[in-house]
């Protein structure tokens, strides 16, 4: 019947295995979901990473293109780190207000899906938006959260962002020790990571901190690192804010004919390149620098430029808004159209490569189920055949053990028999030699009273030997141990049931031979009445009733 039993369980088995496999493979593979839901991610991750070779409209273009796929989607990781660059994006363009909205709905991501990984770039955020706001202590308590929450995470270059962060805070704070400790430790995560526009802004606010502190010498060796950095990075906007830092320092040092060599260079490349912010402000210093220099001609000429290319960027600037939103609304209508074309070639061609991979993937699992399904039922049958071998093999060993115990169980009985009878007889043989001694001596007692004084020394004498024969008897002795040896595991059961003296135990032990309190006096060469108060002690801390029979309650034990 057993073998029955774990038959029918190993079929069930592989029913149920092969149930729950197909089921899966069928979700696997029968789900056009999987696929999409790879091709969406796969398309916002282009977006995000082409926006830094966009302008900056194009740039929001493509991150509200990237939200709505992964809305879509329902990826809500994807989701809250693209709401969080398009607030970054709203905070360089000086759109605070809209910049907290996507904060607010970045936050309320992370708190209603618990994004751990996330949390960090919250309170960078926060802290930048501070920092635009200009609430410079709010910008660094935000700062501090984050280079918390970064080191807890391990994130090395998280660390050194808020470094910088805490640093720009501190540096505005006018606290430039702490500025510049924290500049360093960015300094530091950046060069090892070797991130060059990271590094030329750490050196850029460094150099603004010895500019401050009034140690132009210092400033300019750190000017000159960023210099380095940004032309091997080819950044051409920052080389030429670094030629106008460069200018400034020399001309802080009086060092004039090195700053108007690098105003000059400064100059030169925001023309060329149409830097016309660092134009504007490259004039202003070159404006101060000859005023200083005591060269008012060239002073007035530099103001009026810097006042020209001040005007001129703010006409730039909104003519360049209103063209920016007159092809923003002329294409809007092609983007749209052009994007509805793109999205049902790449369906079709998705749908495409989902059918060939169903086929090659349902062949694939096909043949891979038979395997696994022959393999398993070969398994499970090898399986059977051992365990009934095995359980052949116990159920003889169980059989052969069970017959041993019962052989070993009958010798026990029998030779603790032997013994017990050995013992009571022992016991009676005691009790006799103790009750001809004890009538002995009771005979010589009277004859000393009625016989003639020459006789009573002598009788005297065979009443000690009599007595002494009570108190000392070797085969007391030999019953004490006896049942010492024999009622081993009686007294351990004793002990269990109360808590009882040695001679209680031993006593115990005479009562469970069924011998009378005459008897165990005798045996014990005590009084019956002794005898019968020690029963009687015994039954109290016992626990028994009058109408149980304590021999054999003694004997149950």
């Amino acid at each position: 019947m057993a073998k029955s039993v774990l038959n029918s369980y190993c079929v069930f088995s592989n029913k149920e295995f092969l149930s729950f496999l197909l089921i899966g493979l069928f979700l696997m593979f029968f789900n056009p979901s999987i696929y999409a839901q790879s091709s969406n991610i796969d398309s916002i991750d282009w977006m995000i990473d082409s926006t830094g070779e966009l302008s900056s409209e194009q740039q929001k273009e493509h991150l509200d293109r990237a939200l709505i796929i992964a809305r879509r989607a329902q990826l809500i990781n994807k989701e809250a780190r693209i709401i969080y660059q398009m607030s970054d994006w709203e905070l360089d363009q000086a759109n605070y207000s809209q910049a907290l909205i996507y904060l607010d709905s970045f936050e309320h991501l992370i708190a209603l899906y618990d994004l751990i990984d996330l949390k960090c770039l919250q309170y960078l955020m926060r802290g930048s938006v501070s920092m635009q706001l200009k609430e410079f202590g709010q910008a660094k308590l935000f700062a501090e959260e984050a280079f918390r929450c970064f080191q807890s995470q391990s994130d090395t270059l998280g660390m050194g962002k808020a470094c910088n962060n805490m640093g720009t805070a501190e540096m505005l704070l006018e606290d430039y020790p702490a500025a510049l400790s924290n500049f360093e430790k960015a300094y530091t995560i950046f060069s090892k990571y070797k991130l060059g526009d990271e590094l030329s802004g750490t050196l850029g606010n460094m150099g603004y901190v010895y500019l401050n502190k009034q140690n132009p010498k210092k400033a300019l060796v750190i000017f000159e690192k960023r210099l380095a950095v940004v032309q091997k990075n080819k950044n051409k906007i920052s080389e030429a804010k670094a030629y106008g830092n460069l200018a400034y320092s020399y001309f802080l040092l009086k060092d004039y004919s090195k700053a108007f060599s690098f105003y000059e260079k400064s100059i030169d490349l925001a023309k060329k390149e149409g830097f016309n912010d660092v134009l504007e402000t490259t004039y202003k210093d070159l404006a101060e620098t000859y005023e200083t220099k005591g060269d008012t001609k060239n002073a007035l000429k530099n103001y009026q430029l810097y006042h020209d290319t001040h005007l001129k960027n703010l006409g730039a600037d909104t003519q360049k808004k209103v063209s920016e939103l007159k092809v923003k609304y002329e294409t809007e209508l092609k983007d749209q159209k052009i994007s509805k074309q793109t999205q049902a070639i790449q369906t079709l061609k998705q749908e495409k490569v989902i059918r060939q991979q169903r086929l090659w993937l349902l062949l694939t699992s096909l043949a891979s189920l038979l395997t696994i399904f022959l393999f398993f039922y070969w398994r499970q049958k090898t399986k059977l055949n051992q365990i009934e071998k095995e359980r052949i093999i116990e159920d003889k060993l169980k059989f052969q053990a069970l017959a041993f115990k019962e052989q070993e169980k009958a010798f026990l009985e029998k030779q603790l028999d032997y013994k017990n009878k050995d013992i009571t007889t022992l016991a009676l043989d005691i009790i006799r030699k103790n009750d001809f001694s004890e009538k002995l001596k009771t005979d010589l007692s009277e004859l000393e009273v009625i016989l003639p004084n020459k006789f009573q020394a002598k009788i005297r004498d065979i009443i000690v030997f009599t007595q002494s024969h009570l108190t000392i008897n070797e085969e007391l002795a030999k019953l004490q141990v006896n049942i010492e040896e024999i009622n081993q595991a009686f007294y351990e059961k004793l002990d269990v049931v109360a808590k009882l003296s040695p001679s209680e135990k031993q006593i115990c032990g005479l009562i469970r031979l069924n011998l009378s309190n005459k008897e165990i006096a005798l045996i014990r060469n005590t009084t019956t009445e002794s005898a019968k108060v020690f029963r009687y002690r015994i039954r109290k801390k016992l626990g028994l009733n009058r109408e149980e029979n304590i021999v054999d309650f003694l004997k149950s034990l």
